[in-house]
């Protein structure tokens, strides 16, 4: 991954930074905006995730199995998942429902399914956009009573499960986002 170094100079101090830089809004409203708010500027620095194509466990008799896209790195604040990807393979029986739902886990263990993907009978996939996470991050937060206020995502979960007691049927998610 290519890194970018940014530096820029402020009175008689130097700020470098390292890293990609998305958005960099080092102002607060209301403060002098000679000096530089340094917490602000930290929070300024975001790269993106890629989880790759994870395989997951397929839960049976409508018991869901979980498998883990992405974890918030230690020298990271959050996650902000933009996009998602589910996909079932193998062989699905007719009648046989596959189901795989993705949820963000704040950071007091609340979860929110942000994308979901349900076959029944057959394989296929699906991808999910940011326009759609977000107005699940809002549907669900608002139909759980939960405040997103101070709280931040620390990991994407896929939940997956089939209808079916025994099955031969594969699934795969990936998520890709920013990590601020």
């Amino acid at each position: 991954m290519a890194r970018h170094r940014l530096g820029f100079k402020v009175g008689a101090e130097e700020v470098k930074l390292e890293g990609t830089t998305t958005k960099l809004n080092a102002w607060q409203s209301g403060t002098d905006k000679s000096k530089i708010d340094a917490d602000a500027l930290e929070r300024a620095v975001s790269e993106w995730f890629d989880s790759g194509d994870v395989s997951c466990d397929v839960g049976l008799g409508d018991s869901s199995t979980r498998t883990t896209l992405a974890e918030v790195p230690a020298d990271w604040q959050a996650l902000v998942p933009l996009s998602a990807y589910m996909e079932v393979g193998g062989t699905v029986a007719s009648g046989e429902t596959v189901s795989i739902s993705i949820k963000a886990i704040l950071d007091d263990g609340t979860e929110i399914e942000i994308a979901t993907y349900s076959v029944t009978g057959g394989t296929g996939s699906s991808t999910v956009g940011a326009d759609t996470i977000m107005a699940n991050l809002m549907t669900n937060a608002r139909a759980g009573g939960v405040s997103l206020d101070g709280r931040r995502i620390t990991s994407v979960v896929a939940d997956v499960k089939t209808s079916a007691t025994s099955t031969s049927a594969t699934a795969k998610a990936r998520v890709m986002g920013v990590k601020t």
